[in-house]
């Protein structure tokens, strides 16, 4: 059984200062769990960031995909699967390019082992 709460609490881990929204959606773009520095950010600002992450995988569909926008810095790191991801990591920083990829990787990875036994119902 997959626990949100559980899964806030790992997206929450990631979140500092700088790096200050991190969000887990589905290939389709719906929104799963966020987390948010100091639980401040409108989930409406998150939907913004999960919309621009979305339209990078859409136009990508590489491991890793990071954009300049408005919203500040923006990666989406695919979570597990072979061909397909089971999910989509979005994460919003203001912080630097390297760190950003390097967590983004570190958490997809961290849930794509815990959510591995799940695969048969994300397809």
């Amino acid at each position: 059984m997959i626990v949100l709460s559980t899964l806030h609490n790992v997206l929450s881990q990631a979140v500092t200062a700088q790096l200050h929204t991190a969000a887990l959606l589905t290939r389709s773009g719906q929104l799963i769990a966020f987390a948010t520095e100091g639980g401040r950010r409108p989930k409406d600002e998150v939907r913004m960031v999960v919309g621009v992450a979305m339209e990078m995988w859409q136009e990508t569909q590489e491991e890793c995909s990071m954009v300049e926008s408005e919203l500040g810095r923006i990666a989406v790191v695919r979570v597990g699967g072979e061909s397909e991801p089971l999910l989509l990591l979005a994460l919003n920083s203001t912080g630097d390019w390297g760190e950003l990829e390097t967590k983004g990787r570190v958490v997809a990875g961290h849930l794509a082992a815990a959510l591995g036994q799940f695969s048969e119902y994300f397809e």
